[in-house]
C-alpha cells in the first residue's frame, strides 16, 4: 500500500484545501532513525483558483499554480475534476487545458480530466502548472446565467521505499537436525536494517516466520522434515505501507540422516524362546519409530517393525547352537542404513551341576575350561573346598530353586534323555549331604558346549562333559530377555 494526500481546490467560487501527514521510522546503523517523515503537498495561490464569471462563447479563464512539495518524501502526483454543486450541463460544456512549464499535459471535456498525472516533484521541490477554462464557441444560449463550482483534487503518492532481503545459512543438513537461517532486511537507498519486519520462510512444505531484530537480522532454527533431496529454500518480505516487497532463495540440501542399529537382546537364549531385539536410533540418541529391521542368520530371515522406543522384536525358531545375528535397516528417503551383529547362543536348559569350588580355581568357572557334568566319576574334579557329599552324586539335580539345589544320591535323580550341543549347567561351590538328600548352592548359570553329544547317556556309567563357552546373562536361565 502507497501513501496519498490529497488537496481540493475548488473552480468559480472558492479553493478548498486540506492535507494529512503520513509518520513513519526507518532503520539506522544499529537503532531506529527517529526521523520523523512527512509528505506534504501545497498549492498557491491557496484561494481565488480560475475564477470566471459571464463567460461568453469563446472566452477563456487562465490560472497558474505553484504546486510545492513542502515534505520531506519525494512524490508522484495527479489531478482530478469533480463537479460539487451548479448547471450540470455547463460543467459539462467547459473544455480545460493543463500545461507544466514545458508541454500540454491535457485538452479536452473538464468533466473527462480524471487521475491525469503531473510527474514528480522531489522533496522541497517545486512545479508550475497552468490551468485554462474555455467556454466553446458551439455553447448555445442555454447556458447563460448558471454557474458550475467544481473541484480540482490533487492526489500525491509516496513511492515505497525500495528494500534488499538476504538468505544465509548452511548448504546442507541432515534431515531432522536443527539447522538455523539468517535472512537480512535492508532499506536499499540507504543501505540500513530494517527492524520490526516479519520474514516468512519456505522449505517446500515447511513454513516459518521471524521478526527482523534491530540489525535488520530474522533467525531462524528449525529441522527438515522432507525426504532427502535438494530444494529452494526462499525468504519472504511482503512489504508493508512504507516498504516494498523483496524476496531470497538458496538452494538448500536434505541430507540423509545417521542411524545406528544395536542387537539388545541377550546372547543367551534359552531354546523355544529364542526372542531377539534390535534397536534403531537417530545419531545414536531418538528411538526412530515404525521402520523395518531385518534379522538373520545364514538361510533364517525374519522382519519386525520398531516401536516408539525404535525396538523391533521378533522371535526365531532355532535349535540349540552358537550363532552369527545379524540385524540390518536397509535405510529409506530420510535415513541412512545401518547394521548389527551378534553371537548368540541357543541352549538347553538343565540341571546338570559343575563343579568350580576347588581353591584354585578360586571358586569361579573359567572360560575356556572342560567341565564333567554327568557321570559315575563326578566327584573325582573336586580336589578341595566345601564338599560333604560323596561319590554317590552323579551331576543332576532333580529340584532346583532360586539360590540352590537338592538331588537323590546315586541312579535315583532323573537326568534327561539326551543333550543338544548347548546346555546350560549350575555351577556350585558348596555342596552337603544331609540322609539321603545331597544339596548345593548356585553361584552362576553357565552355558557349555558339550563334547559329545551324541555319546550322551541317562546312565551315571557314561561320563560327559563340555567346554565353558559363557554365562547365562542375568534371566535367562529359564526365559530369554
Amino acid at each position: 500500500m502507497k501513501y496519498t494526500k490529497q488537496i481540493l481546490l475548488s473552480v468559480v467560487l472558492m479553493i478548498s484545501l486540506f492535507s494529512w501527514l503520513v509518520y513513519y521510522f526507518m532503520t539506522g546503523t544499529t537503532k531506529a532513525d527517529t526521523t520523523t517523515y512527512q509528505m506534504n503537498i501545497e498549492t498557491l495561490p491557496a484561494s481565488g483558483f480560475l475564477k470566471a464569471y459571464n463567460m461568453a462563447p469563446g472566452d477563456k479563464s487562465t490560472s497558474i499554480l505553484h504546486v510545492k512539495n513542502s515534505g520531506n518524501l519525494d512524490f508522484t502526483y495527479a489531478v482530478s475534476a469533480k463537479q460539487t454543486s451548479g448547471a450540470t450541463d455547463l460543467y459539462n460544456t467547459l473544455q480545460l487545458q493543463v500545461w507544466n512549464n514545458t508541454a500540454k499535459l491535457y485538452e479536452g471535456p473538464l468533466n473527462k480530466l480524471q487521475d491525469l498525472p503531473l510527474g514528480e516533484i522531489s522533496k522541497l521541490g517545486q512545479m508550475d502548472l497552468t490551468f485554462t477554462a474555455i467556454l466553446p464557441l458551439s455553447a448555445n444560449n442555454s447556458l447563460q446565467g448558471l454557474l458550475s463550482k467544481t473541484e480540482f483534487i490533487f492526489t500525491a503518492t509516496n513511492p515505497l521505499i525500495a528494500t534488499t532481503l538476504t538468505l544465509s545459512g548452511p548448504a546442507s543438513e541432515d534431515y531432522n537436525d536443527p539447522v538455523t537461517f539468517l535472512a537480512y532486511l535492508t532499506d536499499t537507498t540507504k543501505i540500513v536494517p530494517i527492524s520490526n519486519a516479519t520474514i516468512a520462510l519456505h522449505l517446500g512444505n515447511q513454513s516459518f516466520t521471524s521478526i527482523t531484530n534491530s540489525q535488520g537480522n530474522a533467525s531462524f532454527t528449525f529441522k527438515p522434515n522432507q525426504p532427502t533431496g535438494l530444494y529452494e529454500l526462499s525468504a519472504n518480505f511482503a512489504g508493508n505501507t512504507m516498504y516494498s516487497p523483496s524476496n531470497s532463495s538458496v538452494s538448500f540440501t536434505i541430507n540423509k540422516e545417521e542411524t545406528t542399529l544395536d542387537i539388545i537382546s541377550s546372547k543367551t537364549l534359552a531354546v523355544g524362546k529364542v526372542v531377539v531385539k534390535a534397536k534403531l536410533k537417530e545419531d545414536g540418541i531418538t528411538p526412530i519409530a515404525n521402520r523395518t529391521i531385518t534379522f538373520k542368520n545364514g538361510d533364517t530371515q525374519q522382519s519386525g517393525i520398531t516401536d516408539k522406543d525404535g525396538i523391533a522384536t521378533v522371535t526365531l525358531q532355532l535349535p540349540s547352537n552358537k550363532y552369527t545375528l545379524n540385524a540390518y535397516f536397509d535405510g529409506d528417503a530420510f535415513y541412512q542404513p545401518s547394521s548389527a551383529t551378534q553371537i548368540v547362543y541357543v541352549y538347553t536348559p538343565t540341571q546338570f551341576i559343575i563343579w568350580c569350588g576347588n581353591e584354585e580355581d578360586e571358586h569361579e568357572v573359567k572360560l575356556g575350561r572342560d567341565y564333567v557334568f554327568w557321570g559315575a566319576q563326578w566327584a573325582k574334579q573336586v580336589k578341595s573346598g566345601h564338599y560333604d557329599a560323596n561319590p554317590s552324586f552323579k551331576g543332576y539335580a532333580d529340584k532346583v530353586g532360586s539360590d540352590d539345589w537338592t538331588t537323590s544320591p546315586g541312579n535315583s535323580s532323573d537326568p534327561p534323555q539326551q543333550v543338544s550341543k548347548y546346555i546350560s549347567v549350575i555351577a556350585a561351590t558348596h555342596i552337603d549331604k544331609n540322609g539321603s538328600t545331597i544339596m548345593g548352592n548356585i553361584v552362576d548359570d553357565v552355558i557349555l558346549e558339550v563334547d559329545s553329544p551324541d555319546s550322551y547317556q541317562p546312565n551315571p556309567g557314561h561320563s560327559s562333559s563340555g567346554v565353558m563357552v559363557t554365562k547365562v546373562e542375568q534371566g535367562d536361565f529359564s526365559s530369554s530377555n
